[in-house]
């Protein structure tokens, strides 16, 4: 019956046939994840440029083919609080420094949806070199936004 299973053996199963994992950077690193798969085809990162480059590692022991990583620097950079690794450049994530630094192509996703169009103005032009276009959901008149 179910309830005879182990815990870890029901994981191990679900992960090993798993087509997708959403897990996070450090859960990419435990031991559930490590014992179930070897490799992955494809890493997708969200907010990787908040993510410092070691937090980035982590899932590369899986040895993806491809990577697509997802975020703005501009708007939420990696965050370290220790003045001794910020002199070791980990302040920069890896997302950043393929971004800038090693001149990988990437894309700017350049429409807004969330501000009227007087409130985006500003980061528009002092983040993004006016480059930043409003939605057509802002700028209607009635637009109220979201609140949560």
């Amino acid at each position: 019956t179910i309830s005879e299973w182990r815990k870890e053996d029901i994981w191990q199963e679900l992960l090993a046939s798993a087509h997708l994992i959403f897990c996070t950077l450090a859960g990419a690193g435990t031991t559930i994840i490590k014992k179930a798969i070897s490799e992955v085809t494809d890493l997708i990162v969200d907010e990787a440029a908040a993510a410092t480059e070691p937090e980035m590692y982590i899932p590369f022991q899986y040895r993806p083919e491809r990577l697509l990583a997802v975020g703005d620097p501009k708007q939420l950079p990696a965050t370290v609080s220790s003045s001794v690794a910020e002199g070791y450049g980990l302040n920069k994530s890896l997302h950043e420094r393929l971004m800038y630094d090693c001149h990988h192509k990437h894309i700017m996703l350049d429409v807004q949806y969330r501000m009227r169009p007087a409130l985006s103005r500003f980061p528009s032009n002092r983040f993004y070199d006016a480059k930043l276009n409003n939605g057509p959901n802002v700028i209607q008149a009635n637009y109220c936004g979201s609140v949560y």
